[in-house]
C-alpha cells in the first residue's frame, strides 16, 4: 500500500456507518502524504480507538496533521508512529 492506497482508505472510513475499531497499517509507506490523509479521517471519526502506523516513514509535518486531528478525536486510545521520520529531542 502506498500513500494514494492509504488515501482511500481514510476516505472509506470517514463513512458514518464505519464499525473500525482497530486498524493495523504497519509498514505501508505512507509518508507524510498519507499519514495527512489519515488526520482528516481522524478528526471525523468517532470509532477508531486502535491505530498502528509503525515503519510507515511519517516525518514532522505528517505527525503534526495526526497531532491536530487529535484535538477533536475523543474515541482514539492507542497510536503508534514508531520508526517513522521522527526526531526525539534531548
Amino acid at each position: 500500500m502506498d500513500w494514494e492506497s492509504g488515501g482511500v482508505l481514510a476516505d472509506a472510513l470517514q463513512n458514518k456507518q464505519n464499525r473500525v475499531r482497530k486498524l493495523n497499517l504497519w509498514d505501508n509507506r505512507i509518508g507524510d502524504v498519507g499519514a495527512t490523509r489519515v488526520a482528516c479521517m481522524l478528526a471525523t471519526n468517532h470509532v477508531l480507538q486502535d491505530l498502528n502506523l509503525k515503519f510507515n516513514g511519517i516525518g514532522p509535518v505528517g505527525a503534526s496533521a495526526v497531532a491536530s486531528a487529535l484535538k477533536v478525536n475523543t474515541a482514539l486510545l492507542r497510536l503508534n508512529l514508531s520508526f517513522g521520520k521522527l526526531q526525539v529531542c534531548t
